[in-house]
């Protein structure tokens, strides 16, 4: 009877102590699945894992998204501050650009001679980047005083938030030159203006 005892407590001390093979195997799997689950995502675990990669793409796409909105599509009017002629243009359809900006007299002053000219602004299109930020300048040809010219037009801002109306709201600077010659070579130029517009349709 104490050998068949002693037996017994030993027989249980090992069956506590040892790792089955089979125990280890389960343990394996269980790990290799868990891994393979963070790995492509397949979990709750997994998902909350492969969340801080993620955010940065989602943070991108909320700026470009309120980005967007701050150049609405639709139709613009601001002032020139020289003369309080208008000056508008349009968004287009694809957020892409500012089409038809027009202004209908810019103030000039040339030299030498010291004329005063005024002379429309018009640029069919200027590129808008999607910070919402555009730049641009275009040269043209024509006459002036029966005198071949070039006129170089210049035209750019960005667009920031709205107007106390609610109103879309973009803003920058335009610049118009003009060179010709009669008696001698003339460079005449309104320096840069600044000017602000508001979305009206």
């Amino acid at each position: 009877m104490k050998i068949k005892s002693t037996r017994a407590r030993a027989v249980g001390r090992t069956h506590r102590s040892r790792t089955s093979p089979a125990t280890s195997l389960q343990g394996l799997v269980l790990a290799a699945g868990l891994f393979g689950a963070v790995a492509a995502g397949t979990s709750g675990t997994a998902s909350a894992a492969v969340k801080a990669p993620v955010a940065p793409m989602l943070k991108a796409n909320t700026v470009a998204a309120v980005t967007a909105s701050r150049s609405p599509v639709g139709s613009y009017k601001g002032t020139n501050p020289q003369d309080s002629y208008p000056i508008t243009f349009y968004v287009s359809a694809d957020q892409t650009s500012l089409q038809d900006i027009s202004i209908a007299a810019v103030g000039l002053s040339c030299a030498p001679g010291g004329a005063n000219p005024f002379e429309p602004f018009a640029m069919a299109t200027v590129p808008l980047k999607p910070n919402g930020s555009f730049t641009a300048t275009t040269t043209k040809t024509g006459v002036y005083n029966g005198h071949p010219a070039k006129f170089t037009y210049t035209f750019r801002g960005n667009f920031h938030g709205v107007a106390p109306s609610g109103a879309a709201r973009a803003a920058g600077t335009f610049q118009e030159t003009m060179t010709f010659t009669d008696s001698a070579a003339r460079t005449c130029t309104s320096n840069a203006q600044s000017w602000t517009a508001t979305r009206t349709s």
